[in-house]
């Protein structure tokens, strides 16, 4: 594993230098207009990033509170999927499909969504996806019936979340070189756990005491104040591309990045599964209350905060990425089996903690591996946004599927846990298959 995560590193540092100190070509509408002296435009565009200080740092906070608003409020499904299953709104299985559409949308329209914002419209991204974010959690605050639910929590935000998230992140990357990038991007990915541990004890106590509907208005209105603080602080650095390719067919020729994408779907399609049905286990299974069951939501989402710096440091200074993939991948999985086993309030909390580490970096570690994996600095782009778009299918699958498996066997779990870590199992092949085949590209490069 170690010379895995070595061989090919030399190289990938030796790129970054060179992609770091060329200046780029003009474009044609450079060479068309030629830029004056004091041409602010220009010169930011060939300046070395900030890589520190408010300018770049305050991007991350931006970065960050977006963050908390979108997988944030995604890995604290759990406590909705018990809130409506214990009001009788649906089936678990149909329940599950609003969680999943949030992701599937996060994931999914940044293919159209990063294109924009890559030629001049992040802001207006941005605004959008603020405004359909309030609109569905207000909306979601006087839904009565499934399909309402499904519409205003699962579709308005998850457009919203998709408009929102990954164009931001690649904002925030230009402020920082490869020194501190990966880092960077973790700090902003931890709004994740923030956001994971904030929302579910807020509507817990706010349920209780104001019923769903206000609970869910308070939501909306920090939402309204954070978001817009948000909206101020993140910037776009770099001026904006003349064109840019959603999809690119020809990337599709390169099997390491096929494999690491095959792989990402199966991982996506289990990993969900716990993030959703972990209360409603608890509730059912082991017999506790809503009240109960919360802590170890909290506890899932919050050891997701280490979960993102700690392998994001590793991978800027000892190893690669797709090296960090394919272990976390296959502890994962391994995870999801050791949860058929447990029938104890403390074996849970020990699943919670342990799940909750090694699935949030499976999830950093995703991002970065595909930028690792590509050598091209002008494709990473593209790269992401196909990335991100086939992967996205994986979300639909795990947690409707898992939960029918719950329907079919009458309330347990274990069929849906075999599904899910035999997901994650077949990941984990996909991500081994993609490093070997790596790594011996890297060694013939090297022989070269």
């Amino acid at each position: 594993m170690a010379a895995l995560g070595s061989d090919a590193r030399s190289t990938s540092e030796d790129f970054t230098m060179l992609e770091e100190t060329v200046e780029p070509f003009p474009t044609q509408q450079e060479k068309r207009n030629p830029p004056s002296t004091f041409d602010v435009t220009r010169i930011a565009s060939i300046e070395p990033p900030p890589n520190g200080g408010w300018a770049a740092w305050s991007q991350v906070l931006g970065g960050h509170i977006i963050t908390f608003f979108t997988w944030g409020f995604i890995t604290s499904f759990g406590m909705f999927q018990a809130h409506y299953t214990s009001i009788g709104l649906s089936s678990p299985s149909n329940i599950s499909w609003i969680g999943a559409l949030t992701v599937f949308f996060l994931l999914s329209v940044p293919l159209w969504s990063g294109a924009a914002s890559d030629v001049g419209h992040y802001k207006l991204m941005l605004r959008l996806g603020i405004g359909l974010w309030l609109l569905g959690i207000f909306m979601t605050s006087i839904c009565k019936e499934f399909w309402q639910f499904v519409l205003a929590q699962g579709v308005c935000i998850g457009l919203a979340n998709g408009c929102m998230f990954v164009p931001t992140i690649s904002v925030v990357s230009t402020y920082f070189d490869a020194t501190k990038r990966s880092f960077a991007i973790a700090l902003v990915l931890t709004g994740s756990g923030t956001g994971g541990l904030v929302i579910p004890i807020m509507l817990n106590r706010l349920i209780d005491r104001i019923g769903f509907g206000w609970a869910v208005r308070s939501l909306g209105f920090m939402a309204l104040v954070m978001l817009l603080v948000a909206e101020r602080l993140v910037k776009k650095r770099l001026p904006p591309k003349d064109s840019v390719k959603m999809l690119e067919p020809r990337e599709l020729k390169d099997l390491v990045f096929d494999l690491f994408i095959l792989g990402s779907i199966f991982c996506f399609a289990g990993l969900w599964f716990a993030f959703f049905y972990i209360n409603a286990f608890a509730r059912h299974t082991l017999g506790m209350t809503l009240e109960e069951s919360i802590p170890i939501l909290l506890v899932l989402n919050g050891v997701g905060i280490p979960g993102r710096l700690i392998p994001a440091y590793i991978a800027d200074h000892y190893c690669r990425p797709l090296t960090i993939s394919l272990i976390v991948s296959f502890v994962t999985a391994l995870l999801i089996y050791c949860w058929i086993a447990i029938k104890s309030t403390a074996g849970m909390y020990t699943f919670a903690a342990l799940y909750g580490l090694f699935a949030a970096a499976l999830q950093a570690m995703f991002p970065a591996t595909l930028a690792n994996l590509t050598l091209d600095h002008k494709k990473i782009g593209t790269r992401m946004g196909m990335g991100f778009a086939f992967s996205s299918f994986g979300c639909l699958i795990g947690g409707p599927a898992g939960g029918a498996l719950v329907e079919l066997g009458n309330g347990t779990y274990l069929y849906g846990q075999a599904l899910a870590g035999s997901f994650g199992i077949l990941g984990f092949l996909c991500f081994l298959l993609a490093a070997i085949i790596h790594r011996r590209q890297a060694q013939a490069k090297l022989e070269v």
